[in-house]
């Protein structure tokens, strides 16, 4: 109830303070992919995590200040996660996590028609599944990691991108670099299961550190709410 209240919340302010400061606003969808990093600390030493290329799709809400300054709302939902590479006969574990997620972003375009920008700003992220997957001898191993995960993510996002006029908005492509905050890890029993049985467990330590980190490349278009 309070993340749903939040999340009301902030999007009420955005159209209510809008018609009031008398700003333009935009609403739109957006969509892409998240190659999807994270850097995780086990007994105090870094693990070596590659990559993996997940998906993500939203909208975008934004109140336009003037020409080249705007105020934008993006919620999104997101996948996350890596994999974590393991000496042999350890098996390397790919990671997945899938998150709502807000995040609220100063936006600086330039020019006229062909319009470069930058955008920064801060996210929350409320976990909605996360999960770990390993072959064995030909098996997949997976295991619902939920339960060792904290349900709520903060980051900082910094990037750039392009718009281009198109109808009655505009169409933008947009890069971003994400990382995280604070550490989703929160200790505890992992058990990875063959169709629903379990056949390994493992105890990952409260001490044990994982941050999600990413390069975001989106796509999407966006048309004023503009009455006049």
């Amino acid at each position: 109830m309070k993340k749903t209240s939040l999340v009301l919340g902030i999007v009420v302010t955005v159209f209510i303070v809008s018609p009031v400061i008398g700003q333009q606003l935009y609403f739109g969808g957006t969509g892409g992919i998240n190659r999807a990093d994270m850097s995780i600390l086990g007994d105090g030493v870094e693990q070596t995590v590659n990559p993996r290329n997940l998906w993500s799709a939203g909208g975008v809400l934004g109140i336009q200040f003037n020409n080249h300054i705007a105020l934008q709302l993006r919620p999104l939902y997101i996948n996350k996660g890596g994999t974590l590479n393991q000496d042999s006969p350890s098996p390397d574990i790919d990671f997945q996590m899938s998150f709502f997620e807000l995040d609220l972003s100063l936006k600086a375009a330039f020019g006229k028609q062909f319009r470069p920008y930058i955008v920064a700003g801060p996210s929350i992220g409320f976990l909605m599944t996360a999960e770990a997957q390993a072959e064995v001898l030909g098996n997949t191993l997976k295991a619902d990691t939920k339960t060792i995960s904290k349900s709520i993510e903060c980051s900082l996002g910094i990037g750039g991108g392009i718009e281009l006029p198109c109808w009655k908005g505009f169409l933008f492509l947009e890069g971003r670099y994400q990382f995280g905050l604070n550490n989703l890890n929160k200790g505890g029993l992992v058990e990875f299961k063959l169709n629903g049985t379990v056949v390994a467990t493992q105890t990952v330590g409260a001490d044990d550190e994982y941050k999600n980190r990413g390069i975001q490349i989106m796509a999407g278009y966006a048309f004023s709410l503009d009455k006049n």
